[in-house]
C-alpha cells in the first residue's frame, strides 16, 4: 500500500510587525495568533491579569444588568485596577502597538488554557463576548466605523 505525500497548504504566519499597524483598531477580533517571543514571567502576568478582567466581567454581569450605566461604571473601575487597563480602557495614554500586543497575547494565552473542555470554552467565550461588547460600547461613532472598516465588516448604521 502506498501513501501519497500530499502536502497541506500552510497558513501564512503573520508577525505583528508585518501588518500596517496604523490601519488596525485597538479592539481586535483575534483572527491571527501572535508569533512574538515573550518571557515566562510576562506570559504568567498577562494570563493572570486577563483572567482578573474576565472574572470581573463575570461577577459584575451577575450582580448588575449588562449595558446599564452602573454596569459600565463598575466594570471600568475593576479593569482600571488591573495591569491591562491600558489595553482595555480607551482613556489611557501609551504606545498603541504595545497595548494591542498585550491584549492579543493575553487573549490567546487564555484561549489556549480554556480549550480543554466544552464548559471552559463556553465560559471563556461568554466573558470575552461581554468584554468585547463593553469595549465596543465605549467607542464613539467614528471609532466604531473605523473598527468595522478595518475588520472588513460591511454594516450600515441603523437609524
Amino acid at each position: 500500500m502506498e501513501f501519497g505525500t500530499r502536502s497541506k497548504p500552510r497558513a501564512r504566519v503573520v508577525n505583528s510587525s508585518d501588518s500596517n499597524e496604523s490601519n488596525l483598531h485597538h479592539i481586535q477580533l483575534y483572527s491571527v495568533a501572535p508569533t512574538d517571543t515573550i518571557s515566562l514571567q510576562e506570559f504568567e502576568e498577562l494570563a493572570v491579569e486577563r483572567l482578573k478582567v474576565l472574572k470581573a466581567v463575570e461577577t459584575i454581569g451577575i450582580t448588575h444588568q449588562k449595558g446599564t450605566a452602573k454596569y459600565y461604571e463598575l466594570l471600568s473601575k475593576e479593569i482600571a485596577a488591573t495591569k491591562l487597563k491600558d489595553s482595555f480602557l480607551k482613556k489611557t495614554q501609551g504606545d498603541e502597538v504595545q497595548r494591542r500586543k498585550r491584549d492579543q497575547v493575553s487573549h490567546f494565552i487564555l484561549r489556549l488554557a480554556y480549550c480543554r473542555s466544552e464548559d471552559l470554552r463556553r465560559w471563556f467565550l461568554n466573558q470575552e463576548l461581554d468584554l468585547f461588547r463593553f469595549r465596543f460600547q465605549q467607542e464613539d461613532r467614528d471609532s466604531r466605523a473605523h473598527f468595522l472598516v478595518s475588520n472588513n465588516l460591511k454594516y450600515k448604521p441603523v437609524k
